[in-house]
């Protein structure tokens, strides 16, 4: 995603709320794995983000939810469709959980 054309073209993210859930201390030295989903429901304003982070082992070292919406920044205010602008911007939508322009998506 390039925000500039993002922001460019009107519209901005935004991080509506984030819940950090620690799971266990993590010590150095220790590889981390982060493992990053997102959660679009049709017809919301908003989407979720989960990410889980676990050491190299499999260990649950965190769980980190997201609530984020995109911000038309003349209105100021959250698009109706952000799932649909993310595919229009996006260069790889599938990577956030989405399908190519094209291909079916359902609507509210």
């Amino acid at each position: 995603m390039d925000l500039t054309r993002l922001t460019a073209s009107g519209l901005g993210p935004v991080n509506l709320e984030t819940t950090v859930r620690f799971r266990r201390e993590l010590t150095e030295p220790a590889d981390l794995v982060v493992s990053c989903t997102f959660l679009w429901e049709p017809g919301r304003k908003t989407w979720r983000v989960t990410q889980e982070l676990n050491t190299g082992e499999g260990t649950l070292i965190a769980e980190v939810e997201s609530v984020s919406g995109l911000l038309d920044l003349t209105r100021r205010r959250l698009v109706d469709d952000p799932a649909e602008q993310w595919r229009v911007n996006a260069t790889h939508p599938e990577l956030l959980g989405l399908p190519p322009l094209g291909a079916d998506w359902p609507r509210a």
